[in-house]
């Protein structure tokens, strides 16, 4: 159905109404009970997001945009592809039924994406351009993840390595607010992305870690032993001092690599406040950002740079999610007892 690119009039000033709902009633009846509301928008902009009474929907692919540039005579029959995309099952459903009662597609199919991760991220610029105002109360935060949004929609747009770096730089203020909030201290400075994700997790080791062994110091063992050689009548007594010496050093010994082996071994998850899922999607940020940095064999793309602002979208609602279920009556400890223990729950 073609729509005037008039903006100045509405869908009932261009149709003739009584002829269209005797024409195309059924049509009619699914346009008026599920798609039309007080300010329904005519307008189809691809890569933008839609509105219908029963939700959002993402008008994705024309197959007109790839056959343009080809002479008339080879559009004419040219069987052309539409594709929309949505959250939700519920308006795909409704736009199929529409188009099919119009009789104006065939062929067509509703199905679930989970897979390549690059088909299911390719709208994720477009749904957080319209929601991160609402999600985002960090005002600079806000104004950074704006802009990165504007630049991405140019069709020129190309830089994402700076995509990117900038979105890391809210990730280190996010992590530096974390740790500053959580252990009451100044964060060091000067200190990378992947250092401040370390640092929050030293000083919960500090805390709540057990105290690891050190490897023992054979030094006091040799100098007990030395010490015979002034010896010039040694006696039983004299050898107890060195023994006991070699023998706490070989059980101190024992100990050490019991544990060294344990933990190569146990694969016991580390503390941590962060559940398992933002953990992983900081890592993955780190590891983008650091090949940006470094400029590594790993690259980046469109699909990395999708990926790191959705890591980052993950890590700002988690935190805006935890502040306000934390009871800040409660000591430092405590809250933080409770963040490690929801951390393995979720």
């Amino acid at each position: 159905m073609e729509i005037s690119d008039s903006e100045d009039k509405t869908l009932f000033e261009l149709l003739d109404l009584s002829d269209i709902k005797s024409t195309y009633s059924d049509a009619w009846n699914c346009f008026v009970n599920h798609i039309h509301f007080k300010e329904f928008d005519t307008t189809v902009v691809q890569n933008e997001l839609l509105k219908i009474k029963e939700g959002f929907f993402l008008f994705l692919e024309d197959s007109r945009d790839r056959d343009r540039y080809l002479p008339p005579s080879r559009r004419i029959n040219f069987q052309r592809e539409i594709k929309f995309v949505s959250l939700q099952s519920k308006p795909l459903e409704i736009l199929m039924e529409f188009y099919h009662k119009l009789g104006k597609i065939y062929d067509s199919e509703l199905m679930p994406v989970y897979s390549p991760e690059e088909e299911v991220f390719s709208p994720y610029f477009t749904f957080l351009g319209k929601a991160y105002e609402k999600l985002i109360l960090n005002q600079n935060s806000k104004r950074i993840i704006g802009k990165v949004i504007t630049e991405y929609k140019d069709r020129n747009f190309n830089n994402y390595s700076h995509t990117v770096s900038t979105i890391s730089l809210i990730v280190e203020d996010y992590l530096i607010q974390i740790y500053e909030t959580l252990f009451r201290k100044i964060h060091p400075k000067n200190l990378t992305l992947g250092e401040l994700y370390g640092l929050i997790h030293r000083e919960i080791e500090l805390e709540f870690g057990h105290v690891r062994l050190k490897k023992p110091d054979p030094k006091e063992v040799y100098e007990s032993i030395k010490n015979l050689s002034t010896i010039s009548n040694i006696q039983g007594v004299h050898l107890s001092k060195p023994l006991f010496k070699i023998i706490d050093h070989l059980t101190i010994q024992n100990r050490y690599m019991e544990e060294k082996v344990q933990g190569l071994t146990n694969n016991k998850q580390e503390k941590s406040v962060f559940p398992f899922q933002i953990r992983e999607n900081i890592n993955e940020l780190i590891k983008y950002r650091n090949a940006t940095a470094h400029k590594s064999n790993i690259p980046i793309g469109n699909y990395e740079a999708l990926r790191t602002i959705y890591c980052c979208m993950t890590l700002i609602l988690w935190w805006t999610k935890e502040k306000k279920m934390i009871n800040w009556n409660e000591e430092r400890e405590i809250i933080l007892k409770k963040m490690i223990e929801n951390s393995i729950k979720k």
